[in-house]
């Protein structure tokens, strides 16, 4: 997972980092970033396969995560665009409270916790590093079931699973719906050719 980006920023060393990954079968979970805009910030923008300034062919190992709130909504903060593979829960935003996502936080004095009165050790806080997260867990669930799966074949399991939200089928704003981890394990053990009711699945495509 990683739970950050820069805007409108791109490097080699940034593609070097996802490019390392992809070679060695890793699959890399990504925040889009908070700034009610579009396109998604880098690194997360490397999952697009299209014609992007300063790449062409996007990263199938990279999932794009954009946030929902707590009504299964669109984040009114989370950036969006062509480049979001899937959306999960990342709270409402500020002000940050029971609406949002509680988490651990640091047991020292830290900046939040004077800007925003956010707690040590616990306390809620929003965004699409909170998003990212969930779907890395999701990511670990499907190969704890089915280890030989590749990150493009996981990727593509979080995308069939994910319930459509908003436009149907794909959309700028939830990617390919929030995501389904019960149906997306579900889709693991089905490709493990373990024994399952099919009629459990997903059929988002």
């Amino acid at each position: 997972n990683f739970s950050g980006g820069f805007n409108g920023f791109w490097d080699y060393w940034m593609e070097d980092a996802v490019l390392y990954a992809y070679q060695n079968n890793v699959i890399m979970t990504i925040s889009v970033g908070n700034n009610n805009q579009s396109p998604v910030e880098y690194p997360a923008r490397f999952s697009f396969y299209g014609t992007i300034p300063g790449f062409e062919n996007g990263y199938s190992n990279v999932i794009a995560v954009s946030a929902t709130d707590q009504n299964d909504l669109f984040s009114a903060y989370s950036n969006k665009g062509l480049e979001v593979s899937v959306s999960a829960p990342g709270g409402f935003g500020f002000p940050y409270d029971s609406d949002d996502i509680y988490s651990t936080t640091p047991n020292y004095p830290f900046s939040f916790e004077q800007l925003y009165g956010i707690t040590q050790n616990y306390g809620y806080l929003a965004g699409t590093s909170f998003a990212a997260p969930v779907v890395a867990g999701i990511a670990a669930l499907i190969l704890s079931v089915n280890p030989s799966l590749t990150p493009v074949q996981v990727r593509d399991i979080i995308q069939q699973t994910a319930d459509d939200k908003g436009a149907p089928g794909r959309d700028d704003y939830y990617g390919w719906g929030r995501v389904n981890a019960y149906q997306a394990v579900l889709l693991a053990l089905a490709y493990s050719n373990k024994s399952i009711n099919p009629q459990l699945l997903s059929t988002n495509s």
